[in-house]
Parts: C-alpha cells; sequence; structure tokens
C-alpha cells in the first residue's frame, strides 16, 4: 500500500489564516486529491481524479483517530462534501483507493 500525507499549505493574509483553494496531492499520477476550502468555515468539498477504475472510500477522522463519517463505493472525478455537521476542530481525511491511500489534514471553524 502507498500512503501519503497531505497538509494543505496555510498562508496568512493580514489578521486572517487562509489556505491555497487547490492544495492537492498525487500518487504517482494514480490518484489526486483536492480538499478546498481548508480551513473551512461550514463544509469541505473533496474532488478527486484517478486512473485507477476501483471504487473510492472516504473515511473522516477526529484527532483521537474516531472514525466520524465514512463513505464507501464513490466514483472518482466529481464532487463529495463534508463537514456540514462537524463541530470546529482537526479532522484527518483519508481517500483509499486499492493499494494507494491519502490522508489529508482538514480544519472545521
Amino acid at each position: 500500500m502507498v500512503e501519503v500525507s497531505c497538509a494543505a499549505p496555510i498562508a496568512s493574509l493580514g489578521n486572517k489564516a487562509t489556505s491555497e483553494p487547490d492544495a492537492k496531492l498525487k500518487i504517482d499520477g494514480a490518484l489526486d486529491a483536492k480538499v478546498f476550502p481548508n480551513p473551512a468555515p461550514q463544509q469541505f468539498t473533496v474532488v478527486i481524479s484517478t486512473i485507477g477504475k476501483q471504487n473510492i472510500q472516504l473515511i473522516v477522522r477526529d484527532n483521537l483517530g474516531r472514525t466520524i463519517e465514512e463513505k464507501k463505493n464513490h466514483v472518482a472525478n466529481g464532487p463529495i462534501t463534508l463537514g456540514r455537521n462537524y463541530r470546529g476542530g482537526v479532522y484527518y481525511l483519508e481517500v483509499i483507493q486499492g493499494n494507494n491511500k491519502i490522508v489529508c489534514k482538514v480544519i472545521k471553524l
């Protein structure tokens, strides 16, 4: 299994912290995940593209490793919305396809 961690680069604009809207990560061209906005005041949009044929699994965990949300059998190449009902805090989004796994740190304001 190939596992890669991604963290959206956070920059400061005046007194407001923000991240790049297109923070993304690729694994050998096989799996690509974009998460925006990050940090998010309401919800996150995840866009996954891949050359693989397998479905995507998404798992969101909190800082203690508890599973907050899990979505299975998603088809890539379309937007997925997460986090609308999450409390403010740090979460880890796992994007899994076959032997590839991306872990993204996301922040809900």
